[in-house]
């Protein structure tokens, strides 16, 4: 989903959704069960007449996730807006703010990409996340929201219920060669 800002247009899409994760518990944070696969998101930038501009403001956009429950009613979930004081949500886990990293497409094309590498979630349940593209240009103690979109909905796990974990997929591979640093579960080799 795309908003108008002055003379340009924002667009922001969902390169890779999360399917599944396992319950992390309230116990210590050290023990997060990240969902999978991790939640990647590209920023586009285009003019009114819907031309699209090189996207080149790395470290001046960023994009914050609230998590929306779909098991509760919509009252009860977080009011739609990142700037309020909602920085800490109890039921997520990890890094809901990022910073844009310019990066290489599986096409070569550099864009604006958005990577949260450390998501994990409490409680079972079906979720989504609202992401929001925020511009840290103007200085204030609140960001224009440039655009919005909400992921397709996913599944958290009871750890008996959980049927396992995803892999890493291609895209994240193509990231992770170009330096990204993924949050990834540590197999304990006891041979």
């Amino acid at each position: 989903m795309s908003l108008l800002t002055q003379s340009e247009i924002y667009e922001l899409s969902i390169v890779q959704n999360p399917i599944r994760g396992r319950m992390s518990g309230f116990s210590s944070p050290k023990d997060t069960r990240l969902i999978a696969p991790h939640l990647i998101l590209q920023a586009k930038l285009y003019d009114n007449d819907r031309k699209l501009i090189a996207v080149d403001t790395e470290g001046v956009l960023l994009c914050k996730v609230v998590l929306i429950e779909d098991d509760v009613p919509a009252k009860k979930n977080p009011v739609d807006t990142p700037n309020r004081e909602l920085g800490y949500d109890s039921n997520i886990l990890g890094n809901t703010i990022v910073n844009g990293q310019l990066l290489r497409d599986q096409h070569g094309e550099i864009g604006l990409f958005f990577i949260f590498t450390d998501l994990g979630i409490r409680s079972p349940g079906k979720y989504r996340l609202r992401c929001y593209l925020m511009n840290m240009e103007h200085e204030s103690d609140v960001f224009p929201v440039s655009a919005v979109i909400t992921t397709r909905q996913f599944r958290v796990f009871a750890p008996k219920s959980f049927p396992g974990k995803i892999g890493m997929t291609e895209i994240s591979k193509h990231f992770l060669r170009q330096g990204v640093s993924f949050h990834i579960a540590r197999r304990l080799d006891r041979s």
